[in-house]
């Protein structure tokens, strides 16, 4: 019963240790696509400007 008990708290760790690595893996990616969103911004707003200039 003691055993059962301890794997079943270890599991319960373990368990949250997972969502919490999932959160993680989670927020790091919404992360880079802001960045790659805020890049391409940059990028088409740069385009934009060289255009403005040429002409």
């Amino acid at each position: 019963m003691f055993i059962y008990l301890n794997t079943r708290i270890f599991n319960k760790k373990l368990y949250i240790l997972f969502i919490f690595y999932l959160y993680f893996i989670y927020i790091l990616f919404i992360f880079y696509l802001y960045f790659i969103y805020i890049l391409f911004i940059f990028y088409l707003y740069f385009i934009y400007i060289l255009f403005i200039f040429y002409l």
